[in-house]
């Protein structure tokens, strides 16, 4: 879950402190367009935290490559980050790590949100054998329908692995990327292992076909829809909105029995709202998997 950011205010008071009381020392890059400028310090990164967000395009374009290596991973956890910042950073890695074909999996692991500015061919590039990796990634949740696809079809090209074969720990790994499945593939998905990570399947916010389609698959372990109750919609969360029409639940506008007094609200909560212990479970998960 995305932390609540601190104002722009602030950040930009907190980016001027820290600038204004560290040395300024000119970049070394040797781009004509970096002649002069003052580049990012490791300290200063470091200091800055979430303030890393306040740095102009050519700060970061000037940054020197040691520094980059070094702060790499906290400023894949900056949460601010303009597209074009990410583009800048995305580019400075390819000039640290050489193009993504190269990068082994700690690069792409150390990236965090920098990695959302990689395009669908730069993606297609990468090693993604290991589940790890791909679940690194999968934490994103900016990903476009293009670029989930090309990581979820990488995972399965570079590991070997079709849909039926998946475990739970893969599933879970797959993270939001399993959104960008084919419909027809969702029922070859084993009911066995569907039935252990339904619950992180039900925090997606997926599409209203792929929904409906797990919705399909969440009927043969729960049974008939109407009868779901109010501890399965919560542990299907997303999954149980995609029920309409004939499948109306009990709790979404009526009582069973037909009665017509509204039924409560706290239904409503379950698509919006992670179960508890979801994130729990996918850490448990990918920690205690076969290897």
């Amino acid at each position: 879950m995305a932390r609540t950011l601190p104002p722009k205010e602030f950040l930009w008071a907190v980016f001027q402190s820290v600038r204004n009381s560290s040395d300024k020392i000119p970049s070394s890059d040797p781009m004509p367009s970096c002649h002069g400028v003052v580049a990012p310090s490791s300290d200063d990164i470091f200091k800055l935290a979430e303030a890393n967000a306040c740095w102009a395009l050519e700060d970061l374009r000037c940054m020197e490559e040691d520094t980059f290596i070094r702060t790499v991973e906290l400023l894949g956890a900056v949460q601010g980050f303009s597209r074009p910042q990410l583009m800048t950073l995305k580019e400075k890695a390819i000039q640290v790590w050489d193009m993504p074909s190269y990068w082994r999996e700690h690069h792409i692991v150390s990236l965090g949100c920098i990695a959302l500015a990689l395009n669908e061919s730069e993606l297609e590039q990468l090693d993604l054998s290991s589940i790890d990796t791909v679940a690194s990634l999968s934490w994103q949740t900016e990903w476009t329908p293009g670029q989930a696809e090309s990581i979820l079809q990488g995972y399965l090209d570079d590991s070997g692995y079709s849909i039926q074969d998946l475990k739970s720990f893969h599933l879970v790994g797959l993270g939001a990327t399993l959104c960008a499945i084919n419909i027809t593939e969702i029922p070859l998905i084993k009911i066995s292992e569907f039935r252990v990570v339904v619950a992180r399947i039900g925090t997606l916010l997926c599409s209203t076909h792929v929904l409906a389609e797990f919705k399909r698959k969440a009927e043969v372990v729960f049974g008939d829809p109407t009868e779901w109750t109010s501890s399965v919609l919560q542990e299907l969360g997303t999954i149980a909105g995609a029920v309409r029409g004939a499948d109306r639940l009990p709790g979404s506008g009526e009582r069973r029995g037909g009665d017509p007094r509204p039924a409560p609200a706290a239904q409503s909560t379950a698509a919006a709202e992670p179960p508890a212990g979801a994130r729990w479970r996918q850490d448990s998960l990918l920690a205690g998997r076969a290897r």
